[in-house]
Protein backbone atom coordinates (compact mmCIF):
# COMPACT_ATOMS: atom_id res chain seq x y z
CA UNK A 1 0.00 0.00 0.00
CA UNK A 2 1.06 3.58 -0.62
CA UNK A 3 -0.04 6.13 1.69
CA UNK A 4 0.52 9.59 -0.17
CA UNK A 5 -1.28 12.98 0.63
CA UNK A 6 -2.74 13.37 -3.05
CA UNK A 7 0.16 12.61 -4.98
CA UNK A 8 4.31 10.49 -11.20
CA UNK A 9 7.08 9.34 -13.39
CA UNK A 10 7.19 12.63 -15.48
CA UNK A 11 8.34 15.87 -13.37
CA UNK A 12 6.10 19.08 -14.29
CA UNK A 13 7.08 21.37 -15.87
CA UNK A 14 8.98 24.42 -14.16
CA UNK A 15 8.82 21.96 -11.20
CA UNK A 16 11.49 21.28 -8.44
CA UNK A 17 12.01 17.62 -7.08
CA UNK A 18 13.16 16.16 -4.18
CA UNK A 19 15.58 13.45 -4.60
CA UNK A 20 16.03 10.04 -2.58
CA UNK A 21 17.29 6.93 -2.11
CA UNK A 22 13.62 6.27 -1.46
CA UNK A 23 11.69 4.25 -1.52
CA UNK A 24 9.94 7.52 -3.46
CA UNK A 25 12.69 8.30 -5.74
CA UNK A 26 11.80 11.29 -6.34
CA UNK A 27 8.97 14.28 -5.31
CA UNK A 28 7.72 17.10 -7.71
CA UNK A 29 6.01 20.33 -7.45
CA UNK A 30 5.73 22.68 -10.44
CA UNK A 31 4.51 26.76 -9.84
CA UNK A 32 1.14 25.79 -10.99
CA UNK A 33 0.82 23.51 -7.79
CA UNK A 34 0.83 20.03 -9.85
CA UNK A 35 3.06 17.59 -8.29
CA UNK A 36 4.63 14.10 -9.66
CA UNK A 37 6.18 11.13 -7.06
CA UNK A 38 8.41 7.97 -8.32
CA UNK A 39 8.51 4.70 -6.35
CA UNK A 40 11.67 2.48 -6.33
CA UNK A 41 9.64 -0.59 -7.20
CA UNK A 42 7.98 0.68 -10.14
CA UNK A 43 8.68 1.42 -13.40
CA UNK A 44 6.46 4.48 -14.30
CA UNK A 45 5.18 7.50 -12.01
CA UNK A 46 2.22 6.95 -9.08
CA UNK A 47 -0.16 9.22 -11.38
CA UNK A 48 -1.63 8.72 -14.26
CA UNK A 49 0.23 10.68 -16.89
CA UNK A 50 3.21 11.23 -14.34
CA UNK A 51 1.37 14.61 -12.83
CA UNK A 52 -2.12 13.89 -12.95
CA UNK A 53 -2.43 15.62 -9.18
CA UNK A 54 -2.60 18.64 -7.89
CA UNK A 55 -4.14 21.54 -5.83
CA UNK A 56 -7.13 23.39 -6.88
CA UNK A 57 -9.40 26.26 -5.30
CA UNK A 58 -12.35 27.18 -6.16
CA UNK A 59 -13.29 31.47 -5.31
CA UNK A 60 -15.94 33.10 -6.93
CA UNK A 61 -17.26 30.40 -8.85
CA UNK A 62 -13.63 30.28 -10.57
CA UNK A 63 -11.33 26.97 -10.62
CA UNK A 64 -8.00 28.59 -10.37
CA UNK A 65 -5.60 25.57 -10.91
CA UNK A 66 -4.06 23.41 -14.00
CA UNK A 67 -7.12 22.18 -15.18
CA UNK A 68 -8.76 25.68 -14.14
CA UNK A 69 -7.49 29.32 -14.32
CA UNK A 70 -4.05 29.35 -13.84
CA UNK A 71 -2.54 30.42 -10.61
CA UNK A 72 -0.12 33.56 -10.83
CA UNK A 73 3.44 32.24 -9.33
CA UNK A 74 4.94 34.39 -6.44
CA UNK A 75 8.28 32.03 -5.52
CA UNK A 76 9.10 28.57 -4.78
CA UNK A 77 12.33 27.34 -2.53
CA UNK A 78 13.72 24.33 -1.63
CA UNK A 79 14.51 21.24 -2.02
CA UNK A 80 15.91 21.87 1.49
CA UNK A 81 16.61 19.64 4.69
CA UNK A 82 18.51 16.28 4.17
CA UNK A 83 15.47 13.93 4.54
CA UNK A 84 15.44 13.24 7.95
CA UNK A 85 12.36 12.75 10.56
CA UNK A 86 13.94 16.27 12.25
CA UNK A 87 14.79 17.99 8.67
CA UNK A 88 12.15 16.82 6.09
CA UNK A 89 13.19 17.66 2.43
CA UNK A 90 10.96 20.55 2.23
CA UNK A 91 9.51 22.58 -1.35
CA UNK A 92 7.49 25.96 -0.58
CA UNK A 93 5.71 27.13 -3.55
CA UNK A 94 3.16 30.15 -3.29
CA UNK A 95 0.88 31.49 -5.44
CA UNK A 96 -1.94 33.85 -6.24
CA UNK A 97 -5.54 32.80 -7.43
CA UNK A 98 -5.04 35.67 -9.76
CA UNK A 99 -6.60 38.90 -8.45
CA UNK A 100 -9.06 38.00 -6.27
CA UNK A 101 -6.59 38.88 -3.14
CA UNK A 102 -6.41 34.88 -2.43
CA UNK A 103 -2.85 33.41 -1.88
CA UNK A 104 -1.90 30.14 -1.34
CA UNK A 105 1.57 28.64 0.67
CA UNK A 106 2.25 25.13 -0.18
CA UNK A 107 4.59 23.07 1.85
CA UNK A 108 5.02 19.83 0.52
CA UNK A 109 7.33 17.87 2.48
CA UNK A 110 9.23 14.33 2.24
CA UNK A 111 11.23 12.13 4.81
CA UNK A 112 13.53 9.27 3.51
CA UNK A 113 12.11 5.35 4.07
CA UNK A 114 8.34 6.61 4.19
CA UNK A 115 5.88 5.74 1.62
CA UNK A 116 4.53 9.32 1.61
CA UNK A 117 4.84 12.82 1.79
CA UNK A 118 2.67 15.57 2.94
CA UNK A 119 1.16 18.59 1.35
CA UNK A 120 -0.01 21.34 3.70
CA UNK A 121 -1.62 24.43 2.49
CA UNK A 122 -1.90 27.55 3.75
CA UNK A 123 -4.74 30.46 2.22
CA UNK A 124 -4.49 33.85 3.12
CA UNK A 125 -6.95 36.15 1.96
CA UNK A 126 -5.37 40.09 1.44
CA UNK A 127 -8.75 41.11 -0.55
CA UNK A 128 -10.13 43.18 2.88
CA UNK A 129 -13.41 41.11 1.91
CA UNK A 130 -14.64 37.58 2.89
CA UNK A 131 -14.55 35.36 0.55
CA UNK A 132 -15.14 31.94 0.28
CA UNK A 133 -12.75 29.31 -1.10
CA UNK A 134 -12.79 25.66 -1.56
CA UNK A 135 -9.28 24.02 -1.34
CA UNK A 136 -9.02 20.62 -2.86
CA UNK A 137 -6.29 18.07 -3.26
CA UNK A 138 -6.66 15.82 -6.27
CA UNK A 139 -5.07 12.57 -7.94
CA UNK A 140 -5.67 9.97 -10.87
CA UNK A 141 -3.12 7.26 -9.29
CA UNK A 142 -1.96 5.41 -11.55
CA UNK A 143 -2.20 1.39 -11.02
CA UNK A 144 -0.96 -1.52 -12.29
CA UNK A 145 -2.19 -3.43 -15.31
CA UNK A 146 -4.71 -4.62 -15.21
CA UNK A 147 -6.13 -1.77 -12.71
CA UNK A 148 -7.20 -3.14 -9.65
CA UNK A 149 -7.86 -1.40 -6.21
CA UNK A 150 -9.50 1.38 -4.60
CA UNK A 151 -8.46 5.01 -2.45
CA UNK A 152 -9.08 5.08 0.68
CA UNK A 153 -9.23 8.49 2.41
CA UNK A 154 -8.44 9.33 6.07
CA UNK A 155 -10.39 11.93 7.56
CA UNK A 156 -8.09 12.44 10.54
CA UNK A 157 -5.62 13.30 8.85
CA UNK A 158 -6.97 14.36 5.79
CA UNK A 159 -4.32 11.50 4.20
CA UNK A 160 -5.44 9.26 1.17
CA UNK A 161 -4.40 5.73 0.71
CA UNK A 162 -4.51 3.29 -2.36
CA UNK A 163 -4.58 0.06 -1.96
CA UNK A 164 -3.88 -2.65 -4.79
CA UNK A 165 -5.81 -5.27 -4.85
Amino acid sequence: MVLATMVGRGTPAGAVDITSSGPLTTVGVSTDLRCSANHVGDTSGEFFAGTSCGTFISVDSTLYGWLGTGFTPVSQTGPTGSGTNADPYTIVTIVDAGTTGIRLTQTDTYTTWLESFRTDVQVDNTSGSSTPVRVDRAADFSLPSPPRGYGTPDPGTCAAAVVSR
